[in-house]
C-alpha cells in the first residue's frame, strides 16, 4: 500500500512540474518576437548618390520602421503643394516578419518625399527617413 502511495504521489509531482511548465511557456512574457529583416532597393535618380540593393538584418531598427510607416498619416491632396527640388530619388521597401512579407513600399527620397503602399500615399517625416539612414548606414556582411 506504501508503495503504491509514492508512486501516485511521484505522479502527482510530476504532473505539477509539467503543468506549470507549460503554462509559463505559453505566458505572453516569453512569446517569441519576430525576427524583422528588409529589402531596400535605391535608384538614385539625378542625385550623386549610389545605387543600392541590399538585404538588411537589423531586426529592431527596422521593427520600428515597419511601426512608423504603420503609423504614417495619409498625404493630403488638398490646397496647393510646393515640393522642394525632385532628384527623383526611389527607395523600394519591403519589410519581412520571420521571413513572410508583411510591408511593401516605395518612398520618394527627394521632392515632397511621399510613401505610397497599397497605393495610398502617406507623408513621411523625419523619424522615418533617420531610421532609413540608420538601416542602410550599418555595413552588411557579406554573402
Amino acid at each position: 500500500m506504501r508503495n503504491i502511495v509514492r508512486k501516485n504521489s511521484w505522479y502527482v509531482a510530476m504532473l505539477i512540474i509539467i503543468g506549470a511548465t507549460v503554462v509559463a511557456c505559453a505566458s505572453p512574457n516569453h512569446a517569441a518576437q519576430p525576427s524583422y529583416t528588409a529589402h531596400i532597393i535605391r535608384s538614385p535618380g539625378f542625385s550623386s548618390l549610389s545605387p543600392l540593393d541590399q538585404t538588411y538584418t537589423q531586426s529592431a531598427p527596422i521593427q520600428q520602421l515597419y511601426r512608423d510607416i504603420l503609423a504614417m498619416p495619409v498625404y493630403s491632396v488638398a490646397g496647393i503643394h510646393s515640393c522642394p527640388l525632385d532628384d527623383n530619388i526611389q527607395y523600394s521597401l519591403a519589410i519581412f516578419a520571420n521571413g513572410v512579407e508583411v510591408l511593401d513600399a516605395t518612398a520618394d527620397g527627394s521632392g515632397c518625399e511621399i510613401l505610397k503602399r497599397a497605393n495610398i500615399s502617406y507623408q513621411t517625416d523625419r523619424t522615418f527617413w533617420d531610421l532609413v539612414q540608420q538601416i542602410v548606414s550599418v555595413p552588411t556582411p557579406a554573402t
